[in-house]
């Protein structure tokens, strides 16, 4: 299924970030990160997973959670190299962008996203994708969901016209542009929003241990065939 669903490349966006705040952790080390094959680095035109795989690799020995992620890229109509990240993921989880590094964000206001969220059109603000609105999109505000500068050809009416209530506002504690113009989400919110259902860019996979990695990476490669890329971070680069 072609969209024009951004899928961001692991080789390409160094950070993965991570809320430390509410004693939630998580170590790069027991990560795994699942992803279409030869999935592009920058929407759109990349194919989409089924969110069912979650259910297969969840049951996989040693796997302790399983996160969902669809990630939708709208380029800058002034910086065409530049593109607003809007990301949908089930505020349970960790916000992450993909499986290189634990990057600690700083919550400059508001508050993360919660499981009573789902389905609502609310969302956190990154301070890159705040500027776009010239610092309007302030907690408790409402906004629109694309910024004015977004080029929004074959983008559907109903997101041209959704707006969102903004819940928080984030940092990265070191400088990650990419990352801070997103536009966080609950993943039905954007399912929906974007006529994607049932579709992620991404599953990252947590196991028990470090020492359990390799493992378990091969039995999710064994299961879901050579249709994705089971990836993680070692010495050497990606394995």
């Amino acid at each position: 299924m072609r969209t024009w669903a951004i899928l961001l490349g692991s080789a390409a966006i160094a950070g993965i970030f991570v809320i430390r705040a509410a004693a939630q952790t998580s170590s790069v080390a027991a990560l795994i990160e699942v992803r279409p094959a030869g999935a592009r680095l920058v929407g759109p035109g990349a194919d989409l997973m089924s969110e069912a795989l979650a259910v297969r690799v969840q049951q996989i020995l040693r796997v302790v959670r399983v996160e969902k992620y669809l990630f939708v890229g709208v380029r800058d109509r002034s910086h065409q190299k530049e593109i607003f990240v809007i990301a949908g993921y089930t505020p349970r989880a960790l916000p992450r962008v993909n499986c290189h590094n634990l990057e600690g964000i700083k919550m400059l206001d508001g508050r993360l996203l919660r499981p009573e969220d789902a389905g609502k059109l609310i969302a956190m603000v990154g301070t890159g994708f705040a500027a776009a609105y010239r610092d309007t999109a302030r907690v408790g505000r409402i906004i629109p969901l694309l910024p004015l500068a977004a080029e929004t050809r074959d983008i559907p009416a109903s997101v041209r016209s959704a707006q969102v209530r903004v819940v928080g506002r984030f940092a990265f504690a070191r400088p990650f542009a990419l990352g801070e113009r997103k536009l966080l989400l609950p993943l039905d919110t954007v399912q929906r929003l974007f006529g994607l259902r049932g579709k992620v860019s991404r599953l990252f996979v947590t196991v028990d241990s470090p020492a359990a990695r390799d493992g378990v990476a091969e039995a999710i490669r064994e299961a879901l065939g050579e249709s994705f890329d089971v990836v993680y971070p070692s010495a050497g680069g990606m394995r």
